[in-house]
């Protein structure tokens, strides 16, 4: 037991945790995001509130994909990022049909790749991600 004891105790004190090894990788890297919004307006707003507040230099674009809604999202978020004028990393995308949520992050994913060649990763997000 003492031997564990004194092994615990001689482990660096200053040893990065996970958080501190994830920002220093991507605080190097170019990337974008994508969520694909089917009918999920409200929790989408709150979503894009939630990254307007963090949105780095690094962060290329925030692509939100909406997959044929036909509840009257399109407008609201068509709204919300013409106010969102100062940002400018906020684009809106209308697939011609649900085709399913892999679907519409391909298309994403497509879009951010062609538009971008200078992004290495994309992170993929649900509009409940706040």
């Amino acid at each position: 037991m003492n031997g564990r004891l004194n092994q615990a105790q001689n482990k660096p004190k200053n040893k990065p945790n996970i958080i501190d090894i994830i920002r220093r990788i991507f605080l190097k890297k170019k990337f974008s995001i994508v969520i694909v919004n089917y009918r999920t307006t409200d929790l989408l707003l709150r979503c894009l509130d939630s990254l307007s507040c963090i949105l780095v230099e690094n962060i290329t674009s925030v692509v939100i994909v909406d997959n044929f809604s036909n509840d009257g999202s399109l407008g609201i978020l068509k709204k919300y990022i013409s106010d969102q004028t100062q940002i400018g990393q906020f684009e809106l995308i209308e697939a011609n049909r649900n085709g399913g949520f892999s679907y519409g992050n391909n298309i994403g994913t497509k879009y951010c790749f062609e538009k971008y060649p200078e992004v290495e990763y994309i992170w993929y997000l649900n509009p409940d991600t706040y």
